[in-house]
C-alpha cells in the first residue's frame, strides 16, 4: 500500500476519532504511530515512540511554560 493512501486513511481515522470525542493529541499520536509503524515496520515504530517520549521530556523548552504559569499564580496574590 502506498504511503499516500496510508496517510489518507489515517486522516479519515483521525477525523472519526475526533468525531467520537477522543482528545486531539491522542488522535494525532495514535494515528501517527500506527501509520509510521505500518510504513516503516513495527520495530521502527516502537523505536520512534520511545525516542520521541524521551526527547520531549528531556527538552528544556517545554519546562518554560509550566514555570511561566506558576510565576503567574505567584503574582496573582489578590
Amino acid at each position: 500500500m502506498s504511503p499516500e493512501l496510508i496517510g489518507a486513511i489515517g486522516i479519515g481515522i483521525m477525523l472519526l476519532l475526533m468525531f467520537v470525542n477522543v482528545p486531539v493529541g491522542i488522535c494525532m499520536g495514535l494515528v501517527g504511530y500506527i501509520g509510521y509503524s505500518w510504513i516503516a515496520g513495527f520495530h521502527a515504530g516502537l523505536n520512534l515512540a520511545g525516542l520521541s517520549v524521551v526527547s520531549t521530556v528531556d527538552d528544556f523548552n517545554f519546562a518554560v511554560l509550566p514555570l511561566f504559569l506558576l510565576m503567574g499564580e505567584f503574582g496573582d496574590i489578590s
